[in-house]
C-alpha cells in the first residue's frame, strides 16, 4: 500500500495544497482527476520521489520515502512523467538497455522483456531507430514501456494516453487492467475520464471552490453499475 499522508506544497506563495491524504491499494487501479494547473502532476512527482513536499510524508509499504533507503522503494515503483526526458542519441533498443541496467535487471532477464513489449505495443521495426527520429507516439510508447522492465509493484502514470493512437490506448488500458488484476496497482493521470470509466476502481477527484482556496480532494468509489451517472458526478466535481 502507498499512504499519502497529509501532504502539502507551495512554490513560494503559491500553495497548491495543503494536507492531502488518500492511499493506494494493491490489485486497486485509481483515477486523478482535476483542471490543467491544480496540482495532478505535482501529487505524481511527489509520490515518486521526485520532488519532495512541503509537509506530510508518502509511505510505501510501511516505509517512508524521504530517507536514506528511498532509493529501495522508488524500485517499486514505475513512473511516467507527462514530459520525460530522453536520450535521443539512442536507438529505442538501446535506451532500453540503458534503462534496464539501471535498474539492475541482469541482460539474460531484460533482452525478452523489451522483445515482449516492444512487441505488445507494435513498434518492434522502430527498435533500431534514435529516438530523436521518432514520432510522438512512439517516444511514448519507449517510456512507458521502461516504467515495465523493471517489474514493478507500482504504477504512477502522468497522462500514459497522450500521443497514442486508439489501438495502442485500448492495448495499454488492457495491460494496465491485467497489471492490477495480477495484484499491482495503478495511479494515473487522465483528460479523458470517460475513457477510464469502465476499468477504475476510484477516482479521487482535485477541486478548489475558488482562487484563495487550496486544493481539496474527494474520493469516488466506482460500483461500475451506473456509468453514466459516475461520468455527470465527476464532471460536476471538476467541472467537465
Amino acid at each position: 500500500m502507498i499512504s499519502i499522508k497529509d501532504i502539502s506544497k507551495h512554490f513560494g506563495k503559491n500553495h497548491v495544497f495543503n494536507n492531502l491524504s488518500f492511499e493506494i491499494e494493491e490489485g486497486s487501479f485509481y483515477t486523478l482527476l482535476g483542471k490543467n494547473g491544480i496540482g495532478k502532476s505535482t501529487i505524481i512527482k511527489i509520490i515518486s520521489g521526485f520532488l519532495k513536499p512541503n509537509g506530510g510524508e508518502v509511505v510505501i509499504d510501511g516505509e517512508k520515502t524521504y530517507n536514506n533507503k528511498a532509493f529501495i522503494y522508488k524500485k517499486k515503483i514505475g513512473c511516467l512523467l507527462e514530459d520525460p526526458i530522453y536520450i535521443e542519441k539512442f536507438t529505442i533498443y538501446e535506451y532500453l538497455e540503458f534503462i534496464s541496467r539501471l535498474n539492475g535487471i541482469h541482460s539474460s532477464k531484460y533482452h525478452d522483456k523489451i522483445d515482449y513489449y516492444l512487441d505488445y505495443f507494435e513498434c518492434s521495426d522502430h527498435k533500431d531507430v534514435f529516438i530523436e527520429k521518432c514520432s510522438k507516439g512512439i517516444k511514448h510508447k519507449t517510456s512507458i514501456i521502461s516504467t515495465l522492465l523493471h517489474d514493478p509493484k507500482y504504477l504512477i502514470l502522468d497522462e500514459p494516453f497522450s500521443g497514442l493512437d486508439n489501438n495502442s490506448k485500448q492495448r495499454l488500458l488492457v495491460l494496465l487492467k491485467t497489471f492490477c488484476n495480477n495484484g499491482g496497482a495503478v495511479l494515473l493521470t487522465t483528460h479523458d475520464h470517460k475513457y477510464v470509466t469502465g476499468a477504475t476502481d476510484c477516482f479521487f477527484i482535485l477541486s478548489k471552490q475558488n482562487k484563495e482556496k487550496s486544493t481539496q480532494i474527494e474520493t469516488i468509489k466506482n460500483s461500475f453499475d451506473n456509468q453514466q451517472k459516475l461520468i455527470t458526478d465527476i464532471e460536476q466535481l471538476f467541472g467537465g
